[in-house]
C-alpha cells in the first residue's frame, strides 16, 4: 500500500490534503516512525472516497515478503484482497479500481470466489489467462518459426560463402555450382511447411497460455536448426523431449549445460548468472558491456597487478560485437537470460542487434526462484545474498586492479614524475574509457567510493607535475599557476576578475575542466561518465559549472550546435559577472567562447554566441552599484547603451570566422583521430545530465542569476563559490587580463 500511495501521490499532487492528518499525526523522519498500516489504510480510503478515478494494477499477488512460507504469503494475499474490495464498493462515489495478476494459487482463487459470491461489486470478473491469450501464443509462435525456418537455411545463401565473403572478386565457376544437386520446388516447400504446421500444432496445443515456455521451446529448436544437417523430423523429436512444465524444462537446461559445458565453463556460466541476479537485487541491473568486464576480472589480485599488460583487456573473452556476445552468453547460460535495449524507441534498430548498453537480466521471476532452490538447480544453487557477496567481491577486485596502490606497467602512475599535464590527462582518458564496470561499482557501492579510488582520488591533482598538492619547495606559488594556467581560466565566470585567484583550487579546476573537454571531444564516453564519478566527490554548482563549460568547448570544437545552444540557454555559461572595464572592448577579445567560435570557422555558433554574449554585457548588474566608482558606472552606462545596435560587430565576428575556416582547429582537437560524432554527442549529453542534477532549476532562471547569484550578491551564502574580487575601475588591470588570454587578432 505504500507503494501505491507513493504513486498516486507522484501524478496528482492535488490529493495531498488526504495525507495531511496522517502526516501530521506521524511527522516524516529520516530511518524512523514510518507510517503504521492503520495510517495507509486511512489514506486510500480517503482517496477512494473522493471519487478521483484510480486504476491501480497490483502484480505478482502469490510473490511477497515471505515467499517461501507459502501459508503465511497466502493469508497475506488473502487479506490485500479483502481490503481492496471493501474499498472499491465502500462508497458510491469510489472510482478506484484494481487489477490483481497472479500466478495459480489455489489459496487467492479461493477467497477470489468467496469475494465474488459475498461482495455487492457488481464487475468483478477472473480471468483465467490461457483462456483469453491463445491468438497471442500464436502470433509468437508463427514468427518463431519462421525464425526456425530461416535457421534451417542458413546455408542455402552464397553471401555465407567463406570465399565470397572475403574477396568478392573470387567465385566458384556457375556450370559447377549446383552440379549433382537437386532444385528446390514448390513441392518440396510445401512439404516442408507442412511439417512445420505439426510443430506450430503441437506449441498451440501444451503453451497452456504460457508464453515463457513457448518463447524458451522456439529458442531451443532455433539453436538446433542451426546445427548443420537438421530435418524437421530431428526437430519434431527434440520437441517432443523437451519438457511441458517449466521447471521440468529448466532442469532439462541444467542438464543440457552440465553436458556440454566443462566444469571451468559451467563455473563461468554459473557466476554470470550470479552476477545478474545480484546486480538486479542490489538495484542496479547491469549492463551488457559491464557484464562483459565483470566476467573478466582475475582472481588472483597480485598476479594480476603485476602483470605487463592490461589485465582486465587482457582476459575478457574475444568477441566481434556485442551480437556475439550475446550468443557467447546463450551458449553458456541457455535461455535463462534475455536483453532488454537500453535505447529509445525513436532509434531505429533491429530486433536482433544487440547494444553494449542493453541491461542483461534473467527472463523470469521463476528461474530467480529455480536458481534460489537447492533442490532444483542443484549445482547452479545460489542464494541472493550469495549472489550480491559475489557481485561485492568482482567490485572490490576489480577496483583493486583498475586503482593498484603501485606503480604498474598497465595503469598510468599517480601522481605523475614528469611529462605535460595535458598528455597525462589525455592518457588517463584513454585508460579510463576502456574501464566499463566503474560507473556500476560507484551505483551498487556509493559509500565507498573514496575507499575504492584510493589515491586515485587525487589523480586531476597528480597529473601535473609536481603534484598540485605539493607541500613546500615544490608548492604551487600564485605566480608558477598564473604562468601554467591563466589563458585557461577565461572559460571560468569564477576567474574572470582582474585579480583571479591563482590557488591550486583554481588549477585543478582547469586540470578537471580539461579532462572532461578531451574525453567529451574525441567521444570517449565511457572516460567522460567515469570522470564524472570519480570527480563528484567534489560534488558542487563550482564543479557541475566547471565540466559544463568544457563540454560547451567539446560541443564548439566539433560544431554541434543543438548542443551549444542548449549549453549556452540563458548565457548559463558565461554568468553575469565581468569586469566594466571589459565593456568597452570588441566581443571576439571579451568573450573566450565566442573567440573560439571564431577559430573554429563555424557562422552559426559564432552567431549565436556572439547574441548571447551581448545580451550578457546588456544586463545592469547589481554588484557595480556597489564596488565602483562613478567613473566605471559611466563608462558601464556608455557602453550599455552602444550595444543596443551590435550588427556592426556580429558582422567582424562572422568576417573573422570565414576566415579561419581553412586555418587548424585549437590544440585539444585531434584532426588525426576519427571521431564518432554520435559519441561525441553522449559524451557531452551525459555532462548535461549530470551538472543539471545539481544545478536544477537555476539553469532556466532568467540571465542565470539562480546560478551565478552570489557571485554578484552575497557569497557567504553558499560556500561552493569563491568571493569576487572588487573591481577598482583601473584599466591596467582589465588590460593584464587580456593579455593573458592571448588573442590572434
Amino acid at each position: 500500500m505504500r507503494s501505491i500511495l507513493y504513486q498516486i501521490l507522484g501524478q496528482d499532487m492535488a490529493l495531498f490534503p488526504y495525507f495531511i492528518p496522517s502526516y501530521r499525526e506521524v511527522p516524516p523522519v529520516r530511518d524512523s516512525h514510518r507510517w503504521r498500516t492503520v495510517n495507509l489504510i486511512r489514506i486510500l480510503e480517503s482517496v477512494s472516497a473522493s471519487g478521483v478515478a484510480v486504476i491501480c494494477v497490483v502484480d505478482a499477488m502469490d510473490e511477497s515478503e515471505d515467499s517461501h512460507n507459502q501459508v503465511k504469503s497466502s493469508s497475506r494475499s488473502r487479506t490485500m484482497l479483502s481490503f481492496f474490495s471493501r474499498l472499491v464498493s465502500a462508497s458510491l462515489d469510489a472510482r478506484i479500481k484494481f487489477v490483481m495478476l497472479s500466478r495459480p494459487d489455489p489459496f487467492i482463487e479461493v477467497e477470489f470466489r468467496r469475494i465474488k459470491h459475498e461482495s455487492s461489486i457488481i464487475s468483478t470478473y477472473r480471468i483465467v489467462l490461457e483462456q483469453e491469450n491463445t491468438g497471442d501464443i500464436e502470433l509468437i509462435i508463427n514468427k518463431g518459426l519462421k525464425s526456425i525456418q530461416r535457421a534451417i537455411h542458413t546455408c542455402d545463401s552464397d553471401q555465407d560463402d567463406p570465399v565470397s565473403r572475403l574477396d568478392v572478386s573470387r567465385s566458384a565457376p556457375k556450370s559447377k555450382k549446383h552440379k549433382g544437386l537437386p532444385a528446390r520446388h514448390k513441392d518440396h516447400s510445401a512439404a516442408e511447411d507442412a511439417e512445420l504446421q505439426k510443430i506450430r500444432s503441437y506449441l498451440v496445443a501444451n503453451a497452456n497460455g504460457v508464453f515463457l515456455w513457448v518463447t524458451l521451446i522456439i529458442a531451443d529448436l532455433e539453436t538446433q536448426a542451426t546445427n548443420a544437417m537438421t530435418s524437421i523430423p530431428d526437430l519434431e523429436a527434440r520437441l517432443v523431449s523437451l519438457p511441458l512444465r517449466l521447471d521440468d524444462l529448466y532442469r532439462h537446461i541444467l542438464g543440457d549445460l552440465k553436458t556440454r559445458l566443462s566444469a571451468e565453463e559451467f563455473e563461468k556460466a554459473r557466476t554470470a548468472l550470479m552476477i545478474v541476479s545480484g546486480s538486479a537485487s542490489m538495484g542496479r541491473p547491469i549492463m551488457i558491456r559491464e557484464l562483459w568486464d565483470a566476467l573478466a576480472v582475475p582472481k588472483d589480485i597480485e598476479t594480476a597487478i603485476r602483470s605487463e599488460q592490461d589485465p582486465i583487456k587482457h582476459s575478457r573473452a574475444l568477441i566481434s560485437s556485442w551480437n556475439d556476445f550475446r550468443r557467447q552468453l546463450h551458449r553458456k547460460c541457455g535461455p535463462l537470460m534475455e536483453f532488454i535495449s537500453n535505447v529509445e524507441e525513436s532509434v531505429e534498430r533491429s530486433r536482433e542487434d544487440t547494444g553494449p548498453d542493453d541491461i542483461v537480466q534473467l527472463i523470469h521471476r521463476t528461474v530467480k526462484d529455480f536458481l534460489e532452490s537447492p533442490n532444483g538447480s542443484g549445482q547452479l544453487h545460489y542464494s541472493e545474498s550469495h549472489a550480491e557477496n559475489k557481485v561485492k567481491e568482482i567490485a572490490g577486485r576489480y577496483a583493486s586492479i583498475t586503482f593498484p596502490a603501485k606503480a604498474t606497467p598497465y595503469a598510468p602512475p599517480m601522481p605523475v614524475s614528469g611529462g605535460d599535464w595535458h598528455d597525462n590527462i589525455a592518457a588517463l582518458a584513454k585508460y579510463f574509457n576502456e574501464r566499463y564496470l566503474l560507473s556500476f561499482i560507484f551505483a551498487i557501492l556509493p559509500d565507498k567510493k573514496s575507499e575504492l579510488l584510493g589515491s586515485y582520488g587525487f589523480m586531476f591533482d597528480d597529473s601535473v607535475s609536481p603534484s598540485l598538492r605539493s607541500k613546500g619547495e615544490n608548492r604551487w606559488t600564485e605566480d608558477k599557476i598564473r604562468d601554467k594556467f591563466s589563458h585557461e581560466m577565461k572559460y571560468y565566470p569564477w576567474h574572470r576578475s582582474a585579480s583571479a585567484s591563482y590557488t591550486p583550487e583554481a588549477a585543478w579546476t582547469v586540470v578537471v575542466g580539461h579532462a572532461f573537454r578531451y574525453s567529451c571531444s574525441h567521444g570517449l564516453v565511457t572516460a567522460s561518465k567515469n570522470f564524472i564519478e570519480v570527480s563528484s566527490i567534489c560534488r558542487s554548482k563550482k564543479h557541475a559549472l566547471t565540466i559544463r563549460n568544457r563540454a560547451l568547448l567539446a560541443a564548439i570544437d566539433r560544431k554541434l550546435v543543438r548542443l551549444t545552444k542548449l549549453l549556452t540557454q540563458n548565457s548559463a555559461h558565461q554568468g553575469s559577472f565581468l569586469p566594466p572595464i571589459w565593456e568597452t572592448e570588441p566581443i571576439e577579445l571579451s568573450d573566450a567562447f565566442v573567440h573560439l567560435a571564431i577559430v573554429t570557422g563555424d557562422e552559426t555558433i559564432t552567431k549565436m554566441l556572439v547574441d548571447q554574449a551581448f545580451q550578457n554585457r546588456s544586463r545592469n548588474n547589481l554588484v557595480y552599484h556597489r564596488t565602483v566608482t562613478s567613473t566605471d558606472l559611466s563608462l558601464y552606462a556608455e557602453a550599455k547603451d552602444s550595444l543596443s545596435s551590435n550588427a556592426e560587430a556580429l558582422h567582424n565576428c562572422l568576417e573573422k570566422a570565414r576566415q579561419f575556416q581553412q586555418r587548424q582547429p585549437p590544440r585539444d582537437h585531434d584532426t588525426a583521430e576519427v571521431v564518432d560524432v554520435d559519441d561525441v554527442e553522449e559524451a557531452i549529453s551525459a555532462v548535461i545530465h549530470y551538472s543539471n542534477s545539481i544545478l536544477g532549476d537555476s539553469l532556466t532562471t532568467s540571465q542565470s542569476e539562480g546560478i551565478y547569484g552570489n557571485l554578484t550578491s552575497n557569497p557567504v551564502d553558499n560556500a561552493d563559490w569563491e568571493e569576487p574580487a572588487t573591481v577598482t575601475g583601473q584599466a591596467g588591470s582589465g588590460q593584464s587580463a587580456l593579455v593573458a588570454w592571448g588573442s590572434p587578432f
